[in-house]
This record gives structure tokens, sequence and C-alpha cells, in this order.
């Protein structure tokens, strides 16, 4: 798995749950998408299952793990009925019910060690999913420890937030990072770096999502911006329509609008204010199925009354 950089105090709290021998059968890790709770949930998981690792070099607070142990080659291999990942079918946006009825049937089962389900995520199970796991975390069965992902824990039932130990995953420091964007690509140049750190807003997975179209669209919208008028408007959204990436256009268009209301106090009212205008079309979007071409374009002429 890759490397866990970050998230001290996270770290800190779970392993003295495990050296306690208190780790409670259900876990909740929440906060933005993208700031590594996967990685959170995924070394904690094998920690449990495999130990912690004998290299005092790894620090006494940090999720290592016992990589000689047995069930570790069958954990990376994805083999072993111990360790189970429920996430969203490829293509799906949605954990279905019978996705999460496969995984949990044998659960109930006894068995001498421990098992562990890592959910990701939890605020994508639909209503039937959700109560098919609630049955689940009402009797999870000895060994049993469920850790569950969030990106957002309104989107998930009361019953199932309830039923977990909480902890709330913050955003890395720009430091961090940066460090992670470079041990996923050491060929990156300080300057690609940059500007993948202020995509990333603390979530490295999302400017890991992005990558190099995320830049390159990110460099036009800047210069757009320097120069916001009718045609450019047109004749951008004509570009990221012919290269079919006008919905991430729009998505790093608000996360640019975002970054200017934080960054311009004196015309941090304004700049809300479109992208809260902004943000409203791009939701209508997506309920009415409207063209991400024309919606881009109406979205840089709103941007346009900045600039006078």
């Amino acid at each position: 798995m890759k490397k866990l950089i970050g998230h001290l105090d996270v770290q800190k709290q779970l392993n003295q749950l495990f050296e306690t021998g208190r780790v409670p059968h259900a876990i909740m890790l929440h906060g933005a998408k993208g700031i590594g709770k996967r990685l959170i949930a995924e070394a904690f998981a094998r920690r449990l299952l495999c130990g912690p690792s004998n290299d005092l070099l790894g620090g006494g607070d940090l999720l290592t793990f016992d990589e000689g142990h047995e069930l570790f080659p069958q954990i990376e291999a994805a083999s072993t009925p111990d360790y189970l990942l429920i996430e969203p079918e490829e293509g799906k946006k949605e954990i279905s019910v019978k996705i999460v009825r496969e995984k949990l049937k044998n659960l109930s089962l006894s068995s001498d060690g421990k098992r562990i389900v890592i959910i990701d995520a939890a605020d994508q199970m639909n209503s039937n999913s959700a109560n098919a796991l609630l049955k689940t975390l009402e009797e999870p069965g000895e060994g049993v420890h469920i850790i569950l992902i969030a990106h957002s824990l309104s989107n998930i039932l009361p019953t199932i937030v309830s039923r977990c130990r909480q902890f709330r995953v913050s955003n890395l420091t720009n430091t961090q990072v940066a460090e992670v964007l470079k041990t996923a690509d050491d060929k990156k140049t300080p300057v690609e770096i940059d500007i993948l750190v202020e995509l990333a807003a603390g979530c490295p997975g999302e400017a890991l999502r992005l990558g190099k179209d995320g830049e390159d669209i990110l460099k036009m919208i800047d210069t757009y911006l320097s120069r916001a008028s009718t045609l450019e408007a047109i004749n951008l959204s004509e570009k990221f329509q012919q290269k079919k990436v006008s919905p991430l256009a729009l998505e790093l268009l608000l996360k640019r609008i975002a970054m200017r209301a934080k960054s311009n106090p004196q015309n941090a009212h304004k700049w809300a204010q479109i992208y809260q205008n902004l943000d409203d079309k791009r939701r209508n979007m997506e309920i009415y199925n409207l063209s991400p071409q024309l919606v881009l374009e109406t979205c840089l002429m709103d941007v346009i009354s900045t600039n006078s």
C-alpha cells in the first residue's frame, strides 16, 4: 500500500486503542475527500490483523504493521476472507445492497481471529445497503471490526453514525501534500508540484485525481481570468468541449473562484457571490442533465463582472 503521510493525531488515537485492546467494533473516519482516510483505514486494518512492526524507527505512535506476518501477502493480494473491502462497483456511484450482503454474509460465522471490513465510502450507500449494514453493526460478531470511511456524515443514517467511534480526519498541510505528490511521482518539477498543491487545498488525492489535465486546465482558466471577455468565454468553453473536459473545467473554475474569495479580502464578498451563482448552475447541470459546455460558457461569462 502507499505510504501514509501526516494525520499523526488520528494515528496516535487508533494506536492507543490497539495497545489497550479497546478497539470498538465500528470506527468512522470522516473528513474531506482525498485526504487519506482510505490509507489510514488500510494501515489500521493491517495492524489489527498482522500486529505492529518490530521496526522501532517507525515510531511508537504510527500505524506500522508487521509485513512479515503470514496474512500480509494475502491481504495485499486480496485473497483472505479476514480482510474485506466494500466499495461501489466500477462505473457505479452507489454501493449496492447486493455487494453489502455478499461481503457480510459470512461475518456471523465463528472465527479464531479478527476480521476487518473497510467500507469506502459509507455515504455512497443507498437506503437498502445502509439498512443491510445496520443489521451487522447491531450484532457484528466476535472479532469483527468495521472501518467506515465517510466524506459527509450528513449523508449517512444517524443510526449508523451513532454506532461508530468517530475520528475526524483533517486536511493535510501544504508541505505534507507536496510530500505525497513527490512520493507519487518523483519526475514532477517543483513548479508542477506547486500547482498541484494549490489544486489539492489539503486533499492530495484530489490533486492526483485531476493530474496533468487539471494542471493544464487551471493554467487556461488563470489566463482567462486575467482577460475575461464574452469572446474569450465562448472560445475557451469550445476548447474544453473539444477536449471533453468541460465538467472538470467547471470544477476547477469553482476551485479557483473559491481561492480568490479567500485570498482577496477587499473583493471577497463579490467572489463568494460569484462562487454561489456558479455552484448553483453546476448543481442544475447535474440535476437536469444540461449541456456542460453551455453551463461552463455561462459560468465563464458570470466572471466577467469581477474585472469591471
